[in-house]
């Protein structure tokens, strides 16, 4: 539960050294004092779990768990100012009297706001970072948002999000990928700061961590290779997961639900009605001076579609203990294992939800592992010093009517980072970053590859109401066999708060990544279509400029907008014609354009939220527009509470796509997609009910394959 916040201080290169020699050598200042409360709301006085509390002018910090407690300790004897901050309450502050060897207590009531200035992000500067003080843009999902959605996947949510686009899986941000035939992602997916991309297609596997113990979701926007190295091209998913509770604590949610019958009888392949369901249960206790949590889960379908099928198990579990006053660690575990029927594209457009007949019967199967760990030490007040090591395991089989190829990848890392602050002005983050990937795969080949990341960035408070960012990260990789890059990615950025409640950014930063082993040395033929190897590929990247704002609309609602533009150099592509496609190096592209978020609170008990992202994309080179970008894109969302009730609905709009790879003759139409939810709340069990794609609408994300279909979702969820 407890985690150490960062402030921004100043200190001299001579004092940088020192401490950083100090810490080194084990030197700390006296155990002090001990610091223990609860955070509740003021309006109904229940505990505010996951609020933030900063003590002022030290690295201490906390997290308050389920319960709204939280504590710190080994603080030194002296006059402190408590900061507590959570999303939807305005701040508090309170002053206390810390005696060594003495505990003091104490008790904040946030009340309700809908001005989320305030809010605690920690994904854009590695450190906790006051959301209308961070250099870049910034959206965050909160778990109750989840609830809310009836979301049975992060899938379903994310593109709710501006500049957010999914297409099967794979994710873009501000048009930073639109398909790539599943290898790559230009978006780092993180779970509590731990990366979670794959060791051979460096993909993505949304369903590692469950909805239910999520505490919020960052989505960083831009390029973010400063800090977080490949794959951070156009931006950072960032999961935060609920800290383990300090009682007893369990929670089961339940779901089920069936698709509609397809609306052109042609496309009715079944008689039966295809159904779907899940169940997940989690359980939360103290043991001994440790925290711990498990999780188990398991989820079915049938699909919409004909050989659409699909079973997930999975399980997480994660450990919190306080060693000492000043040593922290954390371990977290989830493994899962699912099997699926593969989806290649329609038979045709009559036949749309149907498979080619010869491939009716494949199927995958696909197991991973994700073990990582945290020690964090604050060995003097001044300095934390943060070690994370991490293994993230991934084993696939595909069993097809014409082949079984199979991948077993291994993608190591450990991250070593000092935070150092002194003073009131800097505050400097300096880390190294080494890696490595082991693979053996059919497909790939069997490869080696090595990294190596070393990072600096110094942030600097002005005035109270101007802060500077200055960062630098080199990266090296080497893959077995003699291929070899570095790469360099600065950053600058600038906050201006000219007044309380708004705040100016300015930023510039170049990212990178690294093609992934399967975009090099894949070498196979699916479903009559070749994919050859690309082995010279360089990496691509980025140079991503934005100006942004966040200002409150009085005290009903907050706004954000960004102008952003990214100039890409050797991006790359999935091209070719229906014999072979092949990943190359597009040699310039650019996409630039208007990003806005805008919440309100209409009433008590009402809200809404509007999304809008424009994105002009195009290839500098040839003038043509990049693939499977939408020019517009726009959501929106309504939700009314009143007591136990509550209704809401969704909706979302995509432009027609203009360019596509693979099937360019055939017809595109623009998105246009309905969901409506509603709950009821029963003492500590909560019942919903949502439709999805009300409608009925037809759309296809990529060539010849159709998204879901109407379905209907009923869920029940309870906490003991």
């Amino acid at each position: 539960m407890s985690r150490f916040t960062l402030q921004k201080e100043s200190v001299s290169t001579g004092g940088i050294l020192w401490m950083l020699l100090l810490s080194t050598l084990g030197w700390a200042e006296p155990d002090g004092g001990r610091l223990e409360g609860t955070v509740r709301s003021f309006e109904t006085g229940a505990p505010l779990a996951g609020a933030n509390v900063e003590l002022l002018d030290t690295v201490l910090g906390a997290a308050a768990d389920r319960d709204g407690f939280f504590f710190l300790a080994g603080i030194p004897e002296g006059d402190y100012r408590l900061k507590i901050t959570r999303i939807g309450y305005t701040p508090d502050f309170l002053e206390m009297v810390i005696r060594t060897g003495e505990t003091t207590v104490v008790a904040a009531m946030l009340r309700e706001t809908s001005i989320p200035m305030s809010e605690v992000v920690v994904s854009a500067g590695k450190a906790e970072q006051v959301l209308a003080e961070t250099p870049g843009s910034v959206s965050v999902i909160e778990g109750e948002m989840l609830e809310e959605q009836v979301a049975t996947s992060l899938e379903q949510v994310l593109p709710l999000v501006s500049g957010v686009d999914l297409r099967f899986g794979q994710i873009g941000i501000r048009g930073s990928t639109g398909f790539n035939r599943g290898a790559g992602s230009r978006v780092l997916f993180l779970i509590d700061g731990f990366p979670a991309v794959t060791g051979d297609t460096g993909g993505i596997n949304w369903d590692l961590v469950p909805l239910w113990e999520i505490d919020r979701v960052e989505v960083l926007k831009g390029a973010s290779s400063a800090l977080y190295g490949s794959n951070a091209v156009g931006g950072v998913v960032n999961v935060i997961t609920r800290a383990p509770s300090r009682r007893p604590w369990t929670h089961v949610s339940l779901h089920a639900g069936w698709f509609s019958k397809p609306l052109y009888p042609e496309w009715r392949w079944t008689a039966d009605r295809q159904d779907f369901s899940g169940v997940d249960a989690v359980h939360s206790r103290r043991v001994g001076s440790a925290r711990v949590l498990l999780s188990l889960g398991e989820r079915q379908t049938q699909g919409y579609r004909q050989n659409n099928h699909e079973k997930r198990l999975r399980c997480m579990g994660r450990i919190d203990i306080d060693l000492t006053s000043k040593l922290k660690a954390e371990a977290f575990v989830s493994a899962g294992r699912m099997t699926y029927g593969y989806f290649q594209e329609w038979w045709s457009q009559a036949y749309a939800l149907q498979v080619r007949p010869e491939a009716r019967g494949d199927w995958v199967r696909s197991d991973k592992m994700n073990l990582a760990g945290k020690l964090s030490w604050a060995p003097s007040g001044r300095t934390v010093l943060v070690v994370k090591p991490a293994w993230y395991r991934t084993r696939w089989k595909d069993f097809f009517h014409d082949g079984n190829p199979f991948s077993n990848a291994d993608h190591l890392g450990l991250e070593t980072r000092f935070h150092v602050s002194a003073g009131k002005r800097h505050m400097l983050i300096l880390g190294m970053e080494p890696g490595a990937a082991v693979l053996e795969s059919s497909l790939f080949g069997n490869r080696r590859s090595t990294t190596l990341g070393v990072f600096l960035q110094d942030e600097i408070r002005v005035t109270s109401g101007w802060r500077t960012t200055f960062g630098f990260r080199w990266d090296g990789y080497w893959i077995r066999g003699g291929i070899h890059e570095d790469q360099f990615s600065p950053k600058m950025a600038a906050v201006w708060q000219p007044v309380p409640g708004g705040s100016l950014r300015l930023s510039l930063s170049r990212g990178f990544r690294a093609p992934s082993l399967a975009e090099r040395f894949t070498r196979a033929t699916v479903g009559g279509i070749t994919i050859a190897p690309s082995p010279d590929l360089r990496a691509e990247s980025v140079w991503s400029g934005e100006v942004g704002l966040l200002v409150a609309l009085g005290r009903r609602g907050t706004l954000s907008a960004a102008l952003f533009e990214n100039r890409y150099n050797d991006l790359i592509q999935a091209g070719g014609n229906l014999d072979e496609i092949r990943f190359t190096n597009t040699e310039e592209a650019r996409v630039r354009g208007l990003d806005v978020d805008l919440g309100v609170r209409l009433r008590e008990g009402c809200s809404g939220r509007v999304a809008y992202c424009y994105q002009d994309h195009v290839n500098r080179e040839t003038g043509a527009l990049l693939l499977y970008r939408p020019t517009h894109s726009f959501s929106t969302s309504l939700d009314i509470r009143k007591g136990r009730v509550a209704v809401g609905g969704d909706f979302q709009y995509q432009s027609e796509v203009d360019s596509v790879s693979a099937y360019p003759q055939d017809e595109r139409v623009p998105l246009y997609r309905v969901n409506v939810r509603s709950s009821l709340r029963v003492g500590s069990i909560m019942l919903s009910f949502k439709v999805d794609n009300l409608l009925q609408y037809h759309f296809t994300p990529i060539e010849r394959n159709l998204a879901p279909i109407r379905s209907y979702t009923l869920a029940a969820k309870g906490e003991f």
